[in-house]
Formats: structure tokens, sequence, C-alpha cells
């Protein structure tokens, strides 16, 4: 796990902080956020509504292969369900 090219803005509650905690702040919120990206959480939460087929796709493994195509097909929209 390497740190990616993301942007975080960082709001703390202290004035004075040193660069090591900020540093060590921004690496946990890296892990954080890298565990709950993965597509294994990803996928349950959504749908997706395939309006060229005019389908709504529920299952992982149709949402995972629509996520891994990495085309932008017109009328194929990613629903989040909560």
């Amino acid at each position: 796990m390497s740190n990616s090219n993301r942007e975080l803005l960082v709001l703390l509650n202290q004035k004075i902080k040193t660069q090591k905690d900020i540093d060590m702040e921004v690496s946990s919120l890296h892990r954080i956020l890298y565990e709950t990206e993965r597509l294994s959480y990803f996928a349950p939460s959504y749908e997706v509504l395939d309006l060229v087929k005019f389908k709504i796709h529920k299952k992982n493994f149709i949402i995972k292969q629509y996520l891994k195509q990495n085309s932008q097909q017109p009328f194929i929209f990613f629903f989040n369900m909560n």
C-alpha cells in the first residue's frame, strides 16, 4: 500500500502540530480510505442502472464487471442504495 495521489483537506482542532504529527494523521486517513474504497465494499452498496438495455443490476459480480470496464458509456448510472 503506497501513498496514492489523492487530495485531502484535513482540519485540525489544535493550533500547533508538528509536521510528523500531520504526516501520521494523513497516513492513517489514507489507510482507512484504502480499506473502505475496496471493490468488495463498494459493490454491495451500489446498483447499476443500464438504460441502454433497460436493466437494473444488483448482483455484485455484474457491478464489478461494469466498474472494471473503465469505459464511459452513456446512460449507464451507478446508484448508491444508502
